[in-house]
């Protein structure tokens, strides 16, 4: 049998109300700030137009080696995505940009609309539901 190392050996706890970062994290200087927004929006119209272009477009983009990475970063994502009928790489794409889009729960005429969640979310969602309204029973 494996011989089992303790590995808090040396590691001392943090008192009650103490951090290990007291300054906090690091505030992002103003000059990155800009800078990350500008590339949002370069990348953004970039992505507007390669998604207009055809294959053959996109496939044009990657073979000009003098265009810059993100257009062939953008144009490789749209590509593979395109040709494997794929969209993860698409969807990992914009969520960067802009966020996560999170789901929604409509209630009409008691009918619920899970739309956008996956199975394993909606049956938990349906199993928490049912344990407030037994709660609510008793």
């Amino acid at each position: 049998m494996a011989k089992t190392v303790d590995t808090t050996k040396n590691l001392r706890p943090w008192k009650k109300g103490e951090s290990g970062n007291g300054k906090g994290r690091p505030k992002t200087p103003p000059e990155l700030r800009k800078a990350a927004n500008l590339t949002k929006i370069e990348t953004l119209q970039r992505l507007v137009k390669f998604l207009q272009m055809d294959i053959y477009g996109l496939e044009e983009v990657l073979k000009d080696k003098s265009r810059q990475v993100m257009d062939h970063w953008i144009a490789r994502i749209c590509l593979v995505g395109i040709k494997e009928g794929d969209n993860r790489r698409l969807d990992f794409m914009l969520d960067r940009l802009f966020g996560k889009v999170q789901p929604h729960i409509e209630i009409n005429n008691n009918q619920f609309n899970f739309s956008g969640l996956p199975r394993d979310e909606i049956i938990a969602r349906g199993q928490r539901a049912l344990e407030i309204l037994q709660k609510e029973e008793d």
